[in-house]
């Protein structure tokens, strides 16, 4: 539009330019022959003329064009920056210049309609970091996928369990996720599922992955890891099926031998008292199983523990008048190294330290040796044993495990011994490791947030 405002005002100054060198030859015509000079004689002074008159046209054409076109330009500039950043504040670029009052409704409706433009992009912005914001902060995965199963949108928490890179926008998720299973889960809501949940591989775990239909915008998922919550599951059903067993095996020889006894068959007294005497064996050990329960499940509770000062020395020396018995009968000898005082609760550390002990003289062999080292970071049990197997060591610490069931059950163990030593150190902040060979175990109790 500048191009042919400008050529037109030039073509016009042309005009006046040759209109007034027509009117100067003209006049020169016109003069009486008999008056000195011709037309030759004012030629060169009629081109310098001319050329000046064209060249002042032109630039008053220039000059013109540019005033005419200057707040046409200033709005395509303001629209030009708007799209460039929409969210600039209006005042800043909005302010069009009118030289001209026929523009001013033009001018006006820019303003405006910029002014709106700036308003939404703001808006849309602000929806778009609360969306970030949102998926960021979501502990389950969650990806958009259109209906070529391409990558739309996915937080963080989905490029990490689905292992899929930062790069990855309108690439298809399966080339990351390569399970056919998940393949088929999306095909099933493509074709008209509303929902598919499934329990698929993701790493060293599992995934609960639920695939929905989002209509024409494609299909979300969502991802939760549940592979801590399948172990709690499984824990959860082995302990009720060992529990169930551990408490059946007591109660059947104490029905049993409380029927033969009110039968009346048995009439040997002696044979009578051996019976009476398994029950009774058979009721102690139901009732430490129950005790161990019970303590297992206050320790599990996560009830506030207030700490106070312990002395470690002290602690193992009441534990020892405690095993008086069991020390004597298999003549375990024992001895405390250090002294030490912690500030921690008192009572789930003496369970550690009351059930550790008791594992080192229960395991132990006939005149074996019980050794203690006490410290202001912990203390470490070790006895002169039989040792844990290799390939126990990491599950001594699950309910009811036994390395040896027969002999566990005739030492009087109920399994839960090391559980309770696990979930009353983690009570504490503390850390339970061990160390075993065919000589013996060291079990080390390593007080974390007590430790020097």
């Amino acid at each position: 539009m500048k191009k042919k405002i400008r050529a037109f005002l030039m073509l016009a100054a042309c005009v006046c330019a040759v209109t007034v060198s027509c009117v100067c030859v003209l006049w020169l015509a016109a003069r009486p022959a008999g008056e000195p000079g011709n037309i030759a004689d004012f030629l060169p002074l009629m081109c310098v003329v001319l050329t000046f008159l064209l060249a002042l046209c032109v630039a008053a054409a220039e000059r013109f064009s540019e005033k005419l076109m200057r707040p046409h330009r200033e709005m395509l500039e303001a629209i030009e920056q708007a799209s460039r950043d929409p969210e600039a504040r209006p005042e800043e670029y909005h302010k069009i210049a009118v030289i001209y009052e026929e523009l001013e409704p033009v001018a006006a409706y820019f303003r405006r309609l910029l002014a709106e433009l700036s308003a939404a992009a703001a808006q849309s912005t602000a929806k778009t970091a609360d969306i970030e914001a949102l998926l960021a902060a979501m502990d389950d995965g969650f990806v958009m996928l259109d209906s070529g199963f391409r990558i739309l949108l996915i937080n963080r928490r989905g490029q990490d369990l689905l292992g899929v890179p930062d790069n990855a926008h309108r690439r298809n998720i399966t080339h990351f996720y390569r399970t056919e299973a998940f393949h088929d889960a999306l095909l099933g809501v493509m074709l008209g599922e509303k929902r598919v949940v499934t329990d698929l591989p993701i790493g060293r775990g599992t995934g609960r992955f639920f695939i929905s239909s989002a209509g024409e915008r494609g299909i979300t998922v969502i991802i939760s890891d549940v592979t801590e919550l399948i172990r709690l599951e499984t824990v959860r059903s082995e302990f009720a099926a060992n529990a169930s067993h551990e408490l059946k095996t007591p109660l059947t020889s104490v029905s049993g031998f409380a029927e033969l006894l009110s039968s009346g068959i048995i009439t040997d007294e002696k044979v009578a008292r051996e019976y009476a005497g398994k029950i009774l064996e058979e009721t102690q050990r139901l009732s430490a199983l129950v005790d161990d329960l019970l303590r297992l499940s206050t320790l599990e509770s996560r009830r506030e523990l207030k700490s106070e000062s312990v002395n470690l020395k002290e602690m193992f020396e009441y534990a020892a008048q405690l095993l008086a018995g069991p020390l004597e009968q298999k003549r375990v000898t024992w001895e405390i190294r250090g002294e030490a005082t912690v500030e921690v609760p008192r009572e789930p550390l003496f369970e550690i330290a009351l059930n550790l002990f008791d594992n080192a003289v229960k395991y132990n062999h006939d005149g074996g040796r019980v050794t203690v080292d006490v410290s202001n970071s912990g203390f470490a049990v070790a006895d002169t044993g039989i040792g844990i197997p290799p390939e126990h060591l990491e599950r001594i610490f699950e309910r009811f495990y036994r390395v040896d069931k027969a002999r566990s059950r005739k030492t009087g163990g109920t399994g839960l011994g090391l559980s309770i030593v696990k979930h009353a150190a983690e009570s504490i902040g503390a850390a339970v490791n061990v160390k075993s060979t065919q000589a013996g175990s060291v079990f080390t109790v390593n007080l974390i947030e007590n430790g020097e």
